[in-house]
């Protein structure tokens, strides 16, 4: 395992049996915080024997094994060592583990689906094999309760976690989201048309208020086919502000997007921060404002402009430009990370909300807990 700050989240596998949907860094984390050892009695997957649990070992976040100085009782013997854990049984040999003296420490091999090929290291047996199919019961109890928790899924160690920590996390989670963002036009750079329907399209999406942007979406393509949108678009508008229709929205999204499709993309990669105060000063006249103009740059303009232009430096500016623009904080939002101090209003930067969304979103929502800089901080303090 070489789990790394920038490490990606496995496929997850779905268990034929249960129909869960888990993945190996899941599993990974539910193990190592015993998250479903204390009520369990575990049987080996080869010989029956009882498995006692005594320390389900710490996270590796280097080369090796999963977990460290783990303690399992089996026939009256207590193993010290390493685990390993995988979806499959058969990935220990996929993954090249029984020729790597790394992995001579592990007294266990544990995975989702056993397949009948026991692991070994170096032309011996390793002790315990452990299939986790059978107890999925336990697990999908314990993800269904902590999906249902309004809060991170490392409470309370959330609440102990400097800002310092927490700040380096949502800079990590912002540059991941950034690209997220950019993703959506990357495949469209070498296509002028492509690339500027992209934009626009994502532009009206933003103006529209949340429950209006599907609507907005599908009046921006009625827009780019001849110009004309289906002024019958069923747009929501109870207990909205006037200015917050959809008949305003669109108004203001013809005008402003009118300077794109007057201009070439060669024109663009010149000229884009230009291209972006023509756009503003063109909806002026639809009373535009400059909080909407920073919202489309951060969400559509930066991130489409990064994809489609490659100078380097160029590109760091983007990002840089894009970090510092700041967006309001969610509600839901609010109320989610409510409980821990070093997020509070008057310590979390306005240019990190957006960070917390994704990181709600991305990580507390997937549980992706063994990536999170919050677990490593605890595991390695």
């Amino acid at each position: 395992m070489n789990n790394t700050a920038f490490s990606q989240l496995q496929e997850p596998l779905i268990n034929q049996k249960s129909g869960l949907s888990v993945s190996e860094l899941l599993i990974q984390n539910i193990w190592a915080n015993s998250s479903f050892c204390s009520d369990t009695v575990f049987k080996d997957y080869y010989d029956g024997s009882p498995l006692q649990i005594l320390n389900t070992g710490t996270i590796n976040f280097s080369d090796g094994p999963d977990l460290m100085n783990a303690c399992i009782l089996k026939k009256g013997i207590h193993y010290y060592g390493s685990i390993e854990i995988h979806l499959n049984e058969s990935d220990w040999y996929a993954h090249s583990h029984a020729n790597d003296p790394n992995y001579s420490s592990v007294i266990a091999h544990i995975f989702l689906n056993g397949q009948q090929k026991a692991a070994r290291i170096q032309h011996a047996s390793i002790p315990i094999h452990l299939e986790l199919d059978g107890y999925l019961v336990n697990l999908k109890k314990w993800l269904d309760e902590l999906k249902k928790l309004e809060a991170p899924p490392c409470m309370p160690l959330a609440q102990t976690v400097s800002t310092n920590i927490w700040q380096e996390q949502l800079q990590k989670v912002g540059y991941e989201y950034f690209m997220e963002l950019c993703r959506r036009f990357s495949d469209d750079y070498k296509n002028e048309q492509s690339w500027k329907e992209k934009v626009i399209i994502g532009l009206w999406e933003q103006m529209g208020v949340p429950h209006n942007r599907e609507q907005m979406k599908l009046a921006a393509q009625d827009w780019l086919q001849g110009r004309s949108y289906n002024t019958s678009r069923a747009f929501k508008s109870k207990g909205m502000r006037p200015a917050s229709y959809g008949s305003k929205r669109v108004l203001q999204a013809e005008q402003y997007c009118m300077p794109l499709l007057e201009i070439s993309v060669s024109d663009i990669k010149d000229n884009f921060e230009q291209l972006m105060h023509s756009c503003y000063d063109r909806a002026k006249t639809q009373k535009l404002g400059h909080a909407m103009h920073h919202r489309l740059q951060k969400f559509v303009w930066l991130p489409g402009f990064f994809s489609l232009l490659e100078d380097k430096i160029t590109r760091h500016h983007l990002f840089n430009w894009w970090k510092k623009i700041p967006t309001p904080l969610p509600t839901k939002t609010q109320s989610y990370f409510g409980k821990i101090n070093a997020l509070s209003n008057n310590k979390l930067p306005a240019n990190l909300h957006a960070s917390l969304v994704a990181q709600e979103r991305n990580y507390c929502k997937q549980l992706r807990c063994s990536e999170c800089k919050l677990m490593k901080e605890h595991f390695l303090s």
